[in-house]
């Protein structure tokens, strides 16, 4: 079932729809999600882009595989606790600082969590299955937790804090064709640096990397 950018403001109704399998409500004026708690069936849920501050009522929906909750205004997501069998999770453009929760998701292979407030991301140690990972335009320094995740195929951290991608270089999932987005961070890439010399290790791995430019202090 999808009704796309239909201005919907109500979804009272649909908890009676107790078999849905799949639902997008993309693009609509929706705030309260109370009536999705019952639909305990449900594999997909898109709801990106609608007026979502409190995501509570979907605790009980632990058969998703998708949820897509981009461009909302979610602070808080220990909602996902029990969501193990997530597979592709989309939180980009919330306020979202404390993403200790994910470290329950051990079956994610596509995260996004771009446009957030997050500083930590040690949870994501325990998200071995990820594939695919845009953390882009947060507060990271640090991303020793990525040297755990050797599945990983696309990474994008740009526009963090980074300044040592030794994570990565000790990551020895990463290989030939595999692609990081670096661009944005304090990375020292003058040429005696030691994150040069990581580059340099990345890519002769055949690993494409883009890293230029970095943020200049002042």
């Amino acid at each position: 079932m999808k009704a796309p950018g239909e201005g919907i403001e109500d979804i009272s109704g649909l908890e009676n729809l107790s078999n849905l399998k799949w639902l997008s409500l993309r693009s609509n004026q929706i705030e309260d999600l109370s009536p999705l708690s019952s639909l305990k069936n449900l594999e997909m849920l898109h709801l990106g882009d609608n007026e979502i501050d409190n995501i509570d009522p979907l605790a009980p929906v632990t058969e998703l595989k998708v949820l897509i909750l981009n461009t909302n205004y979610i602070e808080d997501v220990t909602a996902l606790a029990r969501m193990s069998k997530l597979e592709q999770l989309d939180l980009a453009s919330n306020n979202i600082q404390d993403i200790s929760v994910l470290a329950h998701l051990v079956n994610l292979e596509e995260l996004d969590i771009s446009n957030n407030r997050v500083e930590n991301i040690s949870a994501l140690s325990r998200c071995k299955n990820l594939e695919k990972l845009d953390f882009s335009e947060n507060r990271v320094e640090n991303i020793s937790s990525l040297f755990m995740l050797s599945n990983l195929r696309e990474l994008n951290f740009r526009d963090n804090e980074v300044a040592s991608i030794s994570a990565l270089v000790d990551n020895r999932g990463l290989e030939s064709g595999d692609y990081i987005d670096m661009r944005g961070n304090r990375l020292d890439i003058t040429s005696v640096s030691s994150a040069m010399t990581d580059i340099e290790k990345l890519k002769l791995r055949g690993v494409y990397l883009s890293y230029k430019p970095q943020k200049q202090d002042g």
